[in-house]
């Protein structure tokens, strides 16, 4: 499963990996690609993991979805997704806190149990496996195509 996808999961993805190698600034990215960030992120042009979503669906769209720069809204948005029909493009929210709901990383999934994501300060936009770790963090999964 996960390996089928839409034009527009494909076009997500596309969008997502020309970004590799891309530094992380937290608060960077928009629609148009990387931007300086705020904060920890004000001297670093980059995406942070909302930054590349938002950037990676507006390209796939041609800007008609404009999605905030907020994994916890992403994470709202877009049609639920099961996890047995995940496709590549789906985006996969993850609460890695203490709160139930509070999403606070967000990623492109790319098939074969990997994602396209901005991870943190001082890493790049790279492919993450979704491994023990990640499926043992609360997650949801929504598409936008």
């Amino acid at each position: 499963t996960g390996s089928a996808a839409s034009s527009f999961g494909q076009a997500v993805v596309a969008a997502a990996t020309a970004e590799l190698g891309v530094p992380y600034s937290w608060g960077g990215g928009d629609g148009s690609g990387p931007t300086y960030g705020i904060g920890s992120g004000a001297g670093t042009i980059g995406f942070d993991c909302s930054g590349l979503v938002l950037f990676a669906v507006a390209q796939a769209s041609g800007d008609q979805i404009a999605l905030p720069h907020s994994s916890e809204i992403q994470a709202t948005m877009g049609s639920p997704v099961a996890p047995a029909d995940i496709q590549r493009g789906d985006v996969i929210a993850f609460a890695l806190g203490a709160n139930p709901g509070d999403f606070d990383h967000i990623g492109i999934y790319i098939g074969n149990g990997e994602m396209i994501d901005a991870p943190d300060t001082g890493a790049f936009v790279r492919i993450d496996v979704l491994n023990t770790y990640w499926q043992g963090v609360p997650s949801v999964i929504r598409s936008f195509g």
